[in-house]
């Protein structure tokens, strides 16, 4: 015991542990004696004599020493006699040559110690190899936890394609809509009138399909995130029998407790793939390349159109003076007309495939980009819960490292 501090506990707690084997000749050594005045030593022995016999039963010698002060003593420093004699290392080593004085009793004592020096040991070993035996299990058990989180992880994205199936419908859906009210708009007649209108698509149209597109994909795009939500949710009670199956008490109490905050996570995903739908949805290159095309098709109408109603005119004045002039003038009329009504067709379905085309790569890239936010999600949902999981290996690492001293 240190005088220093003689209260504490690892000594008694040794103590503990020895009396149940060698508890013969124990004496107790308060150290660095010359701290002390001597009334607080004989306090402090008076409170060892109470707390071994309440302890043990029994009151072993107690010598109070001062090693600093034998050592000067024994190292020819000045005033050695009186330094010897205020250390009291001389009673201690009687009392010592006293229990060893004879010879049988000195191998006995040695052979003693050897055997319960040897005990001690084995038991120490014994309990090293087991707390790393268990250390072992449990950090075989935690890579088996991971390895079922990057399974299950490879499972939901194989998922993802099946999330937005919905989403994919309903873009295919709108775009077939946005045909047939394509074609019921584009009659000959209206075709015709781009010669003078040709803003009419741009007008009419392009709005009216945005306001569509959302209005089917929105229901589309909250069942997905419900079918994300419903398969993640089902990961934690997985988790947590897993981790009070296999683990122990204190590996146990370093799991996470605290469910991952999924209505968190839900509003930031609709968010994310509700900017994502405004984006693809509200660009210009439907508008643009449809705008080209009808301004195109109004160019090439003005001619045959232009061409028709001149000779139409020709032809009427032609009829009043000469009959051969209205017979040709009718005839190239006539040509002009069937040629701007073959010319209109053509730009119509022109407009029709060129519409389908767009439509097509905006829902290919709606889709992929919606299914990459809900990739980015899952990511970083497993993200946190590994993080979640980390004091686990951060507690197993610790305790083979405080064991790893032991060896």
């Amino acid at each position: 015991f240190s005088v220093v501090n003689p209260w504490t506990q690892s000594a008694w707690d040794l103590l503990a542990f020895v009396q149940k084997r060698w508890l013969k000749n124990i004496v107790f050594v308060l150290q660095q004696a010359d701290l002390r005045d001597p009334a607080e030593i004989a306090v402090i022995r008076r409170h060892l004599q109470d707390t071994a016999l309440q302890k043990l039963g029994t009151t072993p010698p107690i010598f109070a020493v001062s090693a600093r002060q034998a050592l000067l003593a024994r190292t020819g420093a000045p005033g050695a006699a009186s330094l010897e004699e205020k250390s009291q290392i001389i009673p201690l080593q009687e009392h010592i040559d006293l229990i060893m004085a004879d010879a049988s009793a000195h191998a006995l004592k040695l052979r003693s110690a050897w055997q319960t020096a040897q005990v001690v040991l084995k038991e120490i070993a014994s309990e090293v190899r087991e707390a790393f035996r268990t250390i072992s299990h449990d950090e075989e058990r935690f890579d088996r936890l991971m390895h079922f989180l990057q399974a299950r992880k490879e499972q939901t994205l194989r998922q993802v394609h099946g999330f937005v199936r919905g989403i994919d419908q309903a873009c295919r859906d709108c775009a077939v809509e946005g045909t047939r009210f394509l074609e019921s708009k584009l009659t000959f007649w209206t075709t015709v009138n781009m010669i003078w209108r040709r803003d009419y698509w741009q007008r009419d149209f392009q709005e009216e399909m945005e306001t569509k597109l959302r209005q089917i994909v929105q229901p589309q795009i909250e069942n997905a995130v419900q079918l994300l939500e419903t398969d993640l949710r089902g990961i934690w009670p997985q988790l947590q029998d897993m981790i009070e199956t296999h683990f122990g008490g204190e590996v146990k109490s370093q799991a996470p407790r605290t469910l991952p905050d999924f209505a968190r996570q839900r509003r930031e995903l609709l968010q994310s793939i509700q900017l994502t739908l405004a984006e693809r949805s509200g660009g210009n290159a439907i508008e643009d390349q449809m705008g080209e095309i009808f301004r195109e098709t109004s160019d090439r109408l003005r001619i045959p159109a232009g061409v028709a109603a001149a000779g139409g005119l020709v032809a009427l004045v032609a009829a009043m003076s000469s009959a051969a002039v209205a017979d040709v003038t009718g005839v190239l009329a006539a040509s002009a007309a069937i040629i701007g009504t073959l010319l209109a067709k053509r730009q119509r379905g022109k407009i029709l495939r060129v519409y389908a085309e767009q439509m097509e790569a905006k829902r290919s890239e709606l889709v992929l980009a919606i299914e990459n936010q809900i990739s980015h999600t899952i990511d970083l949902f497993y993200g946190e819960i590994n993080a979640a999981i980390q004091p686990l290996t951060a507690f197993c690492t610790a305790q083979r490292a405080h064991f790893q001293l032991l060896v």
